[in-house]
């Protein structure tokens, strides 16, 4: 049954809402954060700027109903180019106005610019949506790849040298060297300003590689590194990343080693060796550094006790839990959620 409100009770529900998606967003200097609330689902919306022009947006929740965002059409003050890539989940955006349309789903990737607001973006519920967006500024753009943009199609080069002034959409996927700095971004263990380097540094990894494609001969190392990782190498370098997902999923009670490697199709030799090579330490430390990394996250929200956010990432000596998160921020669970008002 539908019960229809009046305009008063319609602006109170607006903005109750705003209050309380504004008491979920946390900002600081060059980077903000929006936690879902409890009634549109879990999960978040991260913002980082990297540098003048530069923007990276890291996007991972689960809807509890089906999402429809509007937006009129208006011109926007400063346009920029959009490099988007879903890791999980699928999506879709329609642009009225020059009847197009995006539909992007896992291992998709999407370049386009646009000189306005204004289209819808779908969303269903019970999806894990999960991309990274890189915003860019067209005329970083340039000095980042000038010299190549006569191999560019002609609708993005037109679109860049335009500064984003007009339309332009180009889809794609994922490779598995972009998905590869994809996941390495997603899983940074850096923080600070080493943190926003590191990142830098591989946002603009993505987009070389993405401008790439047009031009595979622009560089001798473009055609070496490709015949670097052969198909079998790549399959295994994307259980390696499975396995750590399942890992990221399941804190509280994580699957042993053997049962990790008959998930994923791997031998536990090939497991060990390969977080070794791809993430520089062992199955465990990985799993120690996403569980402390998901209790930092509940901690911030002030809503969940330390004893509770221990159990939650599945350690239960609540000593062991506050001297490794210690180890791992220099402060200790209470003291950590202080610093946020916290008590």
């Amino acid at each position: 049954m539908k019960t229809k409100l009046s305009f008063t009770e319609i602006q109170q529900a607006i903005a109750d809402l705003q209050d309380d998606l504004y008491s979920q967003l946390k900002l600081e200097a060059n980077e903000a954060l929006l936690k879902f609330p409890a009634f549109l689902g879990r999960g978040y919306l991260r913002g980082i700027r990297l540098r003048e022009g530069l923007d990276l947006h890291v996007q991972e929740y689960v809807l509890k109903t089906d999402l429809f965002l509007h937006a009129q059409n208006f011109s926007l003050e400063t346009t920029c180019a959009s490099l988007t890539f879903c890791l999980s989940g699928r999506f879709r955006s329609t642009f009225p106005s020059v009847s197009s349309e995006i539909t992007m789903q896992s291992r998709g990737a999407a370049f386009y610019t646009s000189p306005y607001a204004a289209g819808t973006l779908e969303f269903k519920a019970g999806e894990h949506i999960h991309f990274v967006e890189i915003t860019i500024m067209p005329a970083l753009v340039l000095s980042l790849i000038g010299q190549e943009l006569a191999e560019l199609p002609q609708n993005l080069r037109q679109a860049i040298q335009s500064g984003a002034s007009e339309h332009a959409i180009h889809l794609c996927d994922t490779s598995a060297e972009m998905t590869h700095i994809l996941h390495k971004i997603i899983h940074c263990p850096y923080h600070g300003q080493i943190r926003d380097v590191y990142l830098e540094g591989k946002v603009l990894e993505l987009i070389a590689l993405y401008f790439s494609q047009f031009c595979p001969f622009s560089s001798p190392l473009s055609v070496q590194s490709s015949a670097l990782l052969k198909p079998k190498e790549h399959q295994e370098i994307e259980r390696l990343y499975e396995s750590r997902e399942i890992l990221k999923e399941n804190l509280m009670t994580p699957p042993t080693l053997a049962e990790l490697s008959k998930r994923v199709g791997l031998s536990e030799r090939q497991l060990q060796k390969g977080f070794q090579e791809l993430f520089g330490t062992t199955v465990f430390a990985v799993l120690h550094h996403d569980r402390m990394e998901y209790a930092r996250q509940l901690l911030e929200t002030g809503q969940i006790s330390v004893g509770a956010i221990a159990d939650m990432v599945g350690i239960s000596h609540r000593g062991y839990f506050a001297q490794a998160f210690k180890r791992k921020f220099g402060r200790t669970p209470k003291e950590y959620m202080k610093q946020f008002g916290k008590t």
